[in-house]
């Protein structure tokens, strides 16, 4: 169980009743404390190759069954951090060896990290999203390494009755979907399967959507291989509010079935 009182000086960083805060400070002695209790956490200095290297080792340490258990278990217990490792995993899955390569010198055009020089990452405020959501960098290749390495921590837990129960009762919203039916209408479905707000919502979809179980045959999530950075375009609309590539899903797409038994052919009925 997480430390309240770490949690809190979290949360105080980051967030206030108004949302997100503008200065985000921390007392040292208060970051020192959260640092003890591995919920704060010091920044570290990274490039493109070394995060690289970093997801590549990081996968080749980790559990798909432990994983996948993890997630499972976080649905009805709303441990909510517990979730994206499925989509860690899934993104890291057939992550390929490489080097920067960018057109604008920006953005790699193959994972999506920003610039080949090394720089500071706070992972306090992924370790934010993360506790609070769910987790939002869901294919930021540092959030993929960092969240399985978090997860290697933690002890297996057992998915329960549940859990398994609304794993399927989610799969036949799915399958219940309308032919025109998109994300939006199937995250209102679920609300009435899990406890949950529209954020935690929106985010195991887009998770779905990664693990290919969500996914259509012109935009492929990264289940069969891996999907380029600069591959993943969303629908042509002056703002999408989902994710590559569940953005272009629909009812008429259905699941993938094949990804959804990679994942959870244990606990389907």
């Amino acid at each position: 169980m997480m430390d309240r009182k770490a949690l809190n000086i979290l949360f105080n960083t980051f967030w206030s009743s108004a949302g997100w805060k503008s200065e985000k400070t921390v007392a040292p002695s208060d970051f020192e404390y959260a640092k003890s209790k591995n919920v704060m956490f010091d920044p570290i200095f990274i490039g493109h190759d070394q995060t690289v290297q970093w997801i590549t080792d990081v996968f080749n340490q980790s559990s798909k069954r432990h994983i996948v258990k993890c997630f499972l278990s976080s649905l009805s217990t709303r441990q909510v951090w517990l979730r994206s490792g499925l989509s860690s995993y899934a993104f890291a899955r057939n992550f390929p060896r490489h080097g920067f390569s960018s057109s604008g010198n920006i953005f790699c055009n193959i994972c999506g990290s920003y610039s080949n020089e090394k720089r500071n990452i706070d992972l306090n405020i992924m370790n934010f999203e993360r506790i609070k959501w769910g987790g939002v960098r869901l294919t930021d290749p540092i959030y993929a390494a960092w969240n399985l390495e978090l997860l290697h921590k933690e002890a297996t837990p057992e998915p329960s009755t549940e859990d398994i129960d609304i794993l399927n009762q989610f799969i036949s919203a799915i399958n219940n979907s309308a032919p025109s039916d998109r994300p939006t209408q199937l995250e209102k479905k679920i609300a009435l399967i899990i406890k949950s707000n529209s954020p935690e919502r929106r985010l195991i979809i887009d998770m779905f959507g990664i693990c290919g179980i969500l996914e259509t045959k012109e935009h492929k999530g990264f289940f069969e291989s891996y999907a380029p950075y600069s591959k993943q375009t969303l629908r042509p609309l002056n703002k999408s509010d989902w994710s590559y590539p569940v953005d272009w899903w629909t009812g008429q797409d259905g699941i993938n079935e094949q990804a959804l038994e990679f994942y959870f052919s244990e606990y389907l009925k």
